[in-house]
């Protein structure tokens, strides 16, 4: 949350997804409708910056965390970078493979829209595509830690009924 409000974008950030009266609490269950087993309470966006009892309050720096679904964040971020002059937007595409030289790396991506697939050459390559990322891989990034990170799985059910 300081790097997005460094970027102007904590606020943003901060009122996107569930309404904000909506628990972040963690349940621990044994299966998706099993009974529960614990659960931490994390205050609702509403209450973040008054509750001072929680898991992660009190927090140290002027934003204090926030739990927010990929779904919601990334078109907030995706909308920023196509503001920037300087950052070429490429979404929504797939990286097909990628080539690393000495002095910059090329990558072949696919328009997930088109199908169709185009070479982009760079300078600095980011392995930011995910747990079974090529690009990591193609540029010998290791994971380090618990291998589980890459199987965490969150969940968003609409059931308006």
């Amino acid at each position: 949350m300081e790097i997005f409000r460094r970027l102007g974008l904590a606020e943003k950030v901060r009122n996107a997804g569930l309404p904000a009266d909506y628990p972040h609490d963690i349940s621990y269950r044994t299966s998706f409708t099993g009974p529960e087993l614990t659960r931490i309470h994390i205050p609702c966006r509403r209450d973040r910056f008054t509750v001072a009892d929680g898991p992660d309050c009190n927090w140290p720096t002027p934003e204090p965390p926030h739990r927010i679904n990929q779904i919601f964040l990334e078109p907030i971020l995706f909308e920023h970078a196509a503001a920037q002059p300087r950052i070429p937007h490429c979404q929504p595409d797939s990286v097909e493979d990628v080539v690393v030289g000495d002095t910059g790396a090329r990558a072949n991506l696919r328009d997930l829209a088109t199908g169709d697939v185009r070479a982009v050459s760079c300078r600095y390559l980011i392995g930011c595509d995910g747990a079974r990322s090529i690009v990591r891989k193609a540029i010998g990034a290791e994971l380090s830690g618990d291998a589980v990170v890459q199987r965490v799985q969150s969940t968003y059910i609409r059931a308006p009924d």
